[in-house]
């Protein structure tokens, strides 16, 4: 793997960050706490876990941002290479499919044949390597 992107991830299942209902429908209830720890990205990362570009929303409802933040410091731990945007709003899926905010990502980060906020020019298929 190249490079991370997370969109919309779940990436603790254990406390105290746990999203308890995609644990539950991954793992059963009750989970089985090694399993739960063996699925929890932020406790994965190494120095060799690929680029990765963040994104979510404070008032997200449905995963909290401690989520994002908690993996986002452990790639800082770990030394790997690691871009994070938190928006004020924007609400589950950083608000990409519903109304517009002043705080919701714009043209820089979700324009037509663009990946991760990059244009390419007609004919060139976008590509992460010109992002990051």
């Amino acid at each position: 793997m190249d490079f991370l992107v997370p969109v919309y991830p779940v990436i603790s299942m254990t406390e105290p960050w746990l999203h308890r209902g995609s644990r539950n429908n991954l793992l059963g209830e009750p989970a089985d706490p090694a399993e739960a720890l063996a699925l929890s990205s932020e406790k994965q990362v190494t120095p060799r876990t690929p680029p990765a570009f963040l994104v979510h929303s404070s008032d997200d409802t449905g995963v909290p941002v401690e989520n994002r933040l908690a993996f986002y410091a452990a790639l800082r731990r770990a030394a790997a290479p690691a871009e994070l945007h938190v928006f004020q709003k924007g609400g589950t899926a950083t608000g990409w499919a519903g109304p517009r905010t002043a705080w919701t990502p714009g043209p820089a980060y979700a324009k037509p044949g663009c990946v991760v906020g990059v244009c390419c020019p007609p004919g060139r298929r976008p590509s992460v390597r010109d992002r990051l």
